[in-house]
């Protein structure tokens, strides 16, 4: 050992500290970035545009280089042109707020700000409509689907031909015994 470092293992030191991350340092700054976007929304930003928004979610990347910002409108959120009039703004407030943010943070380079308009609840509205559709939607009784053509609602893709009708001609009818009785 010569006391420069240089073998001495101790470089491994910083590879242990990265692998032991696992991302917890971007979910940290993901957390701080989501409650300072939250106050500066409120406090800072005077856009009538932005006065109904919400932030859904913050995710940094692990190299902390690009914050994704989940938003949605609490009121107005089924209108395509108040979407798109927040997400103009926000696009141009983007700078003022990752300015802001730096201190905040406190890291050498702060993460680009991406915001996206956050659709999930969309979807699960959508998914809640389908389903409230298929509950009221009249059943059948088990006789089969009348749409399907299928009396015995088997699958006619399955090659299973037999009805179970002894007088339909089927060969596989169920009935095994050749003489008749």
């Amino acid at each position: 050992m010569n006391g420069d470092g240089a073998g001495d293992g101790d470089d491994g030191g910083a590879d242990r500290k990265a692998k032991m991350s696992d991302g917890r340092r971007a979910k940290r700054v993901a957390t701080r970035l989501q409650a300072y976007l939250g106050r500066a929304l409120i406090r800072e930003i005077e856009d009538p545009r932005l006065d109904s928004l919400i932030i859904t979610g913050v995710s940094v990347s692990d190299d902390l280089g690009i914050a994704h910002i989940g938003v949605r409108l609490m009121v107005g959120d089924d209108d395509p042109k108040l979407r798109r009039a927040a997400m103009q703004s926000l696009s141009h407030v983007a700078g003022r707020l990752r300015r802001g943010v730096a201190p905040e943070l406190g890291l050498r380079r702060v993460p680009e700000l991406r915001f996206d308009y956050d659709t999930g609840h969309d979807a699960s509205r959508r998914v809640e409509e389908l389903l409230e559709e298929i509950r009221h939607e009249p059943h059948a009784p088990d006789s089969g689907d009348p749409d399907s053509g299928d009396p015995d609602g088997g699958d006619p893709d399955s090659g299973d031909t037999d009805s179970g009708d002894p007088d339909d001609g089927d060969t596989d009818s169920g009935d095994t015994d050749s003489d008749g009785s």
